[in-house]
């Protein structure tokens, strides 16, 4: 398989209005507008998370093999220090801590990351989200994102490829009002790496507009950041972000409003796009052609998804009608080996825990 694309030009991002305007000014430049490219990249929401259990190594490499141009592992600190890949700072919701360190919960019911070293995560399984898109399957340890930037670096030397890495800094203020800022660790860690400039592998993502302008401003980092908003984004907030991002994650919806098969366009992408901003929307699931359709209705840069294998298909059928002859030619074989992978991965899934039917998950 040919090596992944470089991102072009800038990366992603998105805002809490509110939470931005709280912000000192920045200065605001309209620069040359953003486009996105011919086949748009594809990003592994928590490694192929639709397929086995999230943030496994056993997911992240999944999605490697599947074709995904980025794997995406959320982090959260450890009460020594240490970053582990996880979407919420409290381990009872996809681990078996509650058998094994029962009374480690505060008295909210919560057990915290960050009231364990990383001797006692390493104790627990990651054994599945309850209710959630990826199958429960037990015997996953929980992977630090040293593991996963060790086996990335060796995947990529083997394959001859190069996927990169986006983490999103969980909950940046907790850890920060805990007095272990997470920031600086990250970026040691990615440095120690090789990432380090605007032109590297990696993204680092944030729902969180001072911990992404601190990066930039404080810390000095030059690695591209994404803000990522749920919420609508005025001129104003894409004003603010494009002083120290490269780019907007918004939740998909905000870009496109869907009747039936066909997706209308919003004007967020043209607002994005004219601040020189690319765009990285949030999440899609199993259905490459209802995928493709978004995807053919709003150019974007990339997109996160569960299921990595829908999500090549989807990026090459965007590919195949901007350039046919250079998708006729291409990765005919490496299409029908990832399918034949993707397949085979589902039905050993399906051995105990059917698979999840939606269409999309936000």
């Amino acid at each position: 398989m040919a090596p992944s694309r470089r991102l072009p030009g800038r990366s992603l991002i998105a805002v809490v209005a509110v939470l931005v305007a709280a912000c000192a000014p920045a200065a605001a430049s309209l620069t040359e507008p953003s486009i996105a490219p011919v086949r748009p990249e594809v990003i592994a929401h928590r490694g192929a998370s639709g397929l086995l259990p999230e943030h496994t190594l056993a997911a992240y490499a999944a999605a490697h093999a599947m074709g995904a141009d980025w794997i995406e592992p959320d982090v959260v600190m450890t009460k020594d220090g240490v970053l582990i890949c996880a979407h919420e700072i409290t381990l009872e919701q996809t681990t078996d801590v509650v058998t094994k360190f029962p009374d480690r919960n505060r008295r909210n019911g919560s057990y915290y990351t960050i009231d364990f070293t990383y001797d006692e995560i390493a104790r627990l399984d990651r054994i599945g989200r309850v209710n959630g898109v990826g199958p429960r399957i037990p015997g996953h340890r929980i992977p630090t994102l040293k593991n996963v930037l060790e086996m990335l670096k060796t995947l990529n030397e083997r394959t001859g490829r190069d996927v990169g890495i986006i983490p999103e800094i969980k909950d940046p203020d907790f850890h920060r009002k805990h007095g272990t800022p997470i920031e600086p660790v990250l970026l040691r860690l990615l440095r120690n790496y090789g990432y380090n400039s605007s032109q590297d592998r990696a993204v680092i993502q944030s729902f969180d507009p001072w911990s992404l302008r601190a990066m930039r401003e404080t810390l000095g980092t030059e690695i591209r950041l994404v803000y990522l908003s749920s919420k609508p984004i005025p001129d104003i907030v894409l004003d603010q972000v494009a002083g120290y991002c490269d780019g907007i994650g918004p939740n998909y919806k905000l870009l496109a409003e869907r009747t039936g098969d066909a997706w209308a366009p919003t004007d967020l992408a043209d607002r994005i796009r004219a601040r020189g901003l690319t765009i990285w929307p949030w999440t899609f699931g199993d259905d490459e052609l209802i995928l493709g359709r978004f995807l053919a209705a709003v150019p974007v840069d990339g997109f996160f998804t569960d299921y990595p294998d829908k999500g090549v298909i989807a990026a090459d059928l965007i590919e195949a009608e901007k350039q046919p002859a250079l998708a006729a030619e291409a990765n005919e074989d490496d299409m029908r080996r990832l399918r034949q992978a993707a397949e085979w991965i589902r039905k050993w899934t399906q051995r105990d825990t059917p698979r999840p039917e939606a269409i999309e998950n936000p």
